[in-house]
């Protein structure tokens, strides 16, 4: 399975592979619940529309021990997608079990994510992992991105260059709402969600 994080900004004509994707996809997802959409979600990124569209059958999981599924204890005719064990791993549903089947109020439980595809009839599969790349208007140095990250109560970044910073986020679709938000602050030229994506499903 070739499972990578790919933040394609296309504004910039730039391609960026994070050294840092191995934490976005074995990183502790945050404690709150993670919202669940049963619809397209519609989001342009550097000035191109894409549409997100949700697979109800396939669920991601984060998974801790490389021995335990919590989705293969609600489903046992679910099928993990490739070999990767631990981290956020994909799975294939059963026909009688969908992802709503693990929601609650409208969300899944942290440990839970939805898995996405950029065509209604299939693909290549991907999840939001849990980071948000901001794309500043122009280089910004430490001091005022310290200021920035202050001012909107964000505690912690990566830099990239010197006008891209990656954000923690909760996975899924808050990743996309996240970053639709930044994309209103000051100095903000543009904001992505981080995209892993998985092998084609068989």
């Amino acid at each position: 399975m070739n499972q990578r994080s790919i933040f394609d900004i296309s504004i910039f004509k730039i391609t960026f592979i994070f050294a840092l994707s191995a934490s976005c996809l074995s990183g502790e997802p945050k404690a709150e619940p993670i919202p669940f959409t049963s619809e397209p979600i519609h989001f342009s990124a550097g000035g191109v529309q894409k549409v997100f569209y949700p697979r109800h059958d396939f669920l991601a999981e984060n998974q801790t021990n490389e021995n335990v599924s919590n989705i293969q204890k609600s489903d046992t005719k679910s099928v993990l997608l490739g070999n990767k064990k631990k981290g956020w791993v994909i799975r294939r549903l059963s026909s009688k079990t969908g992802a709503t089947s693990f929601t609650k109020d409208q969300s899944l439980p942290n440990h839970l994510t939805q898995v996405f595809s950029y065509s209604q009839d299939g693909g290549a599969l991907f999840i939001f992992p849990g980071k948000v790349a901001v794309v500043f208007q122009g280089d910004r140095d430490d001091v005022s991105v310290q200021s920035w990250i202050k001012k909107y109560g964000i505690s912690e970044y990566r830099r990239i260059t010197p006008f891209i910073i990656v954000i923690d986020s909760q996975p899924g679709v808050a990743s996309v709402q996240e970053a639709e938000k930044i994309k209103t602050y000051d100095f903000v030229k543009d904001a992505y969600p981080d995209v892993a994506t998985e092998m084609e499903a068989k």
